[in-house]
């Protein structure tokens, strides 16, 4: 199947927008790790707009512990569950950590 480039960028925006939610992260948040101004972020992820930047892409990618070909994907509970389990990861290495201390 041949997608167009208007159904990739749409489920892009998809994508890091449900990750962003699942994440926690609002709009100034996302920027903040992004390194970029909020109306930058609204621009890129807005409703009415065109994603259209690789380097975002892969910035992204990197934020939520994905690839960007994962944002890129169609199957959103499979990117929830590589997201998740790189969560409880985080969380069982920082309490290893603290145990560790003890």
């Amino acid at each position: 199947m041949n997608e167009t480039y208007e159904v990739v960028q749409d489920r892009i925006k998809k994508n890091v927008n449900a990750l962003r939610e699942y994440y926690g992260f609002n709009i100034p948040k996302l920027a903040e790790k992004l390194g970029y101004k909020k109306s930058n972020i609204y621009y890129l992820i807005g409703d009415e707009r065109k994603f259209n930047s690789l380097e975002v892409l892969c910035k992204l990618a990197e934020i939520f512990e994905v690839t960007p070909g994962d944002l890129m994907g169609r199957d959103f509970e499979a990117l929830t569950m590589k997201a998740n389990s790189r969560l409880s990861e985080a969380k069982s290495k920082s309490l290893k950590e603290v145990l560790k201390e003890d």
